[in-house]
């Protein structure tokens, strides 16, 4: 059942959220709380805002998780408002009379033109239950690690089970909080036919693209309305959707978001975020950075490549920025100084609660020698791989490790390796993997064996272009060849790409073993710290974000940087001024039916709002809502600023950015001539 019992005492809350970072205090807290444990004081107290159980109610049955973002009902026939960004991959594989959906957008005239997405589903959060007694039921949490943790599953599988039985309409699902140490089970509803109403043209849904993207001011369009179906018709949503508001935000209103923000890591030690910096963010950053620019390069050079790579390149662009936003975060000293303050804090108030166990002290000294030695083998194995970006592997060398892992006697029973094909899909694949080459020289040395047996005495671009030209891995007889003729035909292979993957493969292996242990190894001991954690009774940060549904207030406010001042909004007189400044051209690009009807707009119509509710990936199509429920806008992206919330929150200059309904109203009733849409969303019949 959800409740809106108070877990976190409000003053605590407040003190942390008005304290200024420069004086060197405390940072605020986050402000993603779950809906079954909200801080109604701090709430009333610091937003005049304060939800009853019917509030509460509605607003969690309307918010949904759809794909990697979220979504809302906004009908009593099961509307649902998201991103056309958390759509797009969708929109763009689906055809309507022969012409394809993804630059033109598209329009539903009726309830028969509605378009089933393949693939479309939408979750909604039914009801949640602290089952962390039940999870760790006869579990010695001293026992071995191995034992521990099986004793764990089964009661996991336990719980699951009943879960099934008890509600067989239901998927059920165990969300962990606190470093492991609280367990909810969260109950879903799944709805799997989806279909398209709504999506504009790519041009103004992604309007400003690379140049506008974690930027601010900020003038997309990014919006999309779906439909839920059940039993072949529209979903009945009367007693669980969020009503239309058309008036704009005012500068300092209230509002709150209710959405699915993927993951935070505000719990992690010291030790654990130096580790992040030094080891993860060093090598993943750079590798996708590296991808990101030449991605970006090779396609300005090849525009008839646009249309094949453009999720690919939006993806990679989006996921780049957010990765060097937070890179760059965890290298300021100031920063890192913050988070070393917090920590201090949280010791000091552990070490003053007399219910607290001893045990999570030798935890942080724990994870701290644990993290230091992890730090050289996520180097080791990070660079003695394949990949050169995350999730991009360089296919040459991917298919001598899959032959290697498949022949080797001692990996016998192995599966670390996808299969992989041998040719480049880019031209520029060598050019990255050299680079991969140079930044794991530089990290681990020119003697560390694995590299040796790459490069020899070699400079990376001269050694890959040998080892190309000498291989014959990309031949499909010789690798038959080498499978019939099992580990002893690849042991003498004289292959310069198979000899270096012998010797590499190997050594990838024990990095990864290494690896695995040691991560297990922190988890266990961090369990101890989320126990404490747990057990204040104001934490200093709500639970961290599990792409589940999570309820964040804030405010509508611009912010200064570099002595300019941003203004709360932006408008479509903003947008065609863009336009305008870029020639109309590339990402600012307007399609010709919006210059055709420039003149029927209110140009001075609210387009895109700032505010500071808190968000991080996951949120995108998020409800924004003012304090009676009513959808004011949907969330789309942040500022450069926002990035750095998954470390660390902070409301000074972080800002979430959505996009306002009165700019969704003005946009289907004046460009797209959808007044049935428009009249559905305002609460009236619309078409049947």
């Amino acid at each position: 059942m959800i409740s809106g019992g108070v877990r976190y005492t409000w003053p605590a809350l407040v003190l942390l959220a008005v304290v200024d970072l420069a004086v060197g205090q405390a940072p605020p807290a986050g402000k993603m709380w779950p809906f079954e444990e909200l801080p109604l004081d701090y709430l009333r107290e610091t937003y005049d805002f304060e939800p009853d159980e019917a509030w509460l109610k509605r607003v969690r049955l309307a918010s949904l998780r759809y794909g990697g973002g979220s979504a809302s009902f906004v009908s009593p026939r099961g509307l649902m408002l998201t991103n056309h960004h958390v759509v797009r991959s969708q929109v763009a594989q689906m055809t309507h009379e022969g012409r394809n959906l993804d630059l033109g957008g598209y329009v539903a005239r009726s309830l028969d033109e509605e378009l089933r997405i393949p693939g479309g589903s939408a979750r909604q959060m039914i009801e949640a239950r602290d089952v962390t007694r039940q999870v760790f039921d006869g579990v010695d949490l001293e026992a071995p690690y191995d034992e521990r943790q099986r004793e764990l599953a089964a009661n996991r599988r336990t719980i699951l089970a009943e879960a099934r039985e008890e509600f067989p309409g239901l998927v059920p699902e165990l969300i962990t909080m606190f470093r492991g140490a609280r367990v909810h089970l969260y109950l879903f509803k799944i709805y799997n036919d989806i279909r398209l109403v709504f999506a504009p043209h790519l041009a103004v849904g992604y309007f400003g693209g690379h140049s506008d993207n974690f930027s601010y001011p900020h003038y997309g369009l990014d919006f999309a309305i779906l439909r839920a179906y059940e039993d072949g018709f529209p979903l009945d949503t009367g007693e669980f959707y969020l009503e239309w508001r058309a008036d704009p935000l005012e500068d300092g209103e209230v509002v709150i978001s209710s959405g699915n923000p993927g993951s935070t890591d505000r719990h992690l030690s010291v030790a654990e975020i130096e580790y992040q910096r030094d080891a993860f963010y060093r090598a993943q950053a750079t590798g996708l950075s590296a991808f990101r620019d030449t991605l970006v390069a090779y396609l300005k050079a090849h525009p008839d490549r646009a249309d094949a790579l453009r999720e690919l390149e939006f993806n990679t662009v989006n996921t780049s920025k957010s990765f060097d936003g937070v890179y760059s975060g965890l290298r300021d000293d100031s920063r890192m100084a913050v988070e070393q303050r917090v920590e201090q804090q949280l010791r000091r108030r552990m070490a003053n609660d007399p219910d607290a166990s001893p045990r999570w002290e030798e935890a942080f000294e724990e994870v701290e020698a644990l993290c230091e030695e992890l730090e050289n083998v996520y180097l080791r194995w990070w660079y003695r791989s394949a990949q050169y970006s995350p999730g991009r592997y360089f296919g040459p060398l991917q298919r001598a490790f899959a032959l290697v892992e498949d022949l080797h006697p001692d990996f016998e029973g192995t599966s670390r390796i996808r299969s992989a094909s041998a040719s480049l899909r880019f031209d520029f694949e060598s050019e990255l993997f050299v680079g991969h080459l140079e930044r794991a020289r530089a990290a681990l040395g020119e003697q560390d064996p694995g590299l040796r047996a790459l490069l020899g005495d070699r400079e990376p671009a001269e050694a890959l272009a040998y080892l190309l030209e000498h291989t014959r891995i990309s031949e499909e007889p010789y690798g038959r060849v080498l499978r019939q003729g099992g580990w002893e035909a690849l042991s003498a292979s004289d292959d310069p790409l198979i000899q270096a993957a012998l010797v590499l493969y190997p050594l990838h292996v024990v990095d990864a073993e290494e690896k695995e242990f040691l991560e297990a190894a922190i988890r266990e001991q961090v369990l101890f710290i989320g126990q404490a954690i747990d057990a204040l009774t104001d934490p200093l940060v709500s639970p961290e974000a599990t792409f589940t549904l999570r309820l964040s207030a804030g405010v509508v406010a611009g912010y200064e940087q570099l002595s300019t001042v941003w203004a709360p909004s932006t408008n479509f007189y903003g947008m065609f001024a863009r336009s305008a400044e870029f020639g109309d051209q590339g990402d600012f690009d307007l399609p010709d039916i919006w210059l055709e009807r420039v003149d029927k707009i209110d140009l001075a119509t609210p387009l895109n709002v700032i505010c500071t509710v808190d968000i991080i990936g996951g949120n995108s199509g998020s409800p924004l809502l003012d304090k009676e429920a009513r959808v004011v806008g949907t969330l789309f992206d942040g500022n450069f600023q926002m990035v750095e919330n998954q470390f660390l929150y902070r409301d000074k200059r972080a800002r979430a950015i959505a996009v306002q309904t009165s700019a969704m109203l003005e946009a289907l009733s004046k460009v797209y001539d959808s007044p049935d849409l428009v009249e559905e969303l305002l609460g009236e019949s619309g078409y049947q």
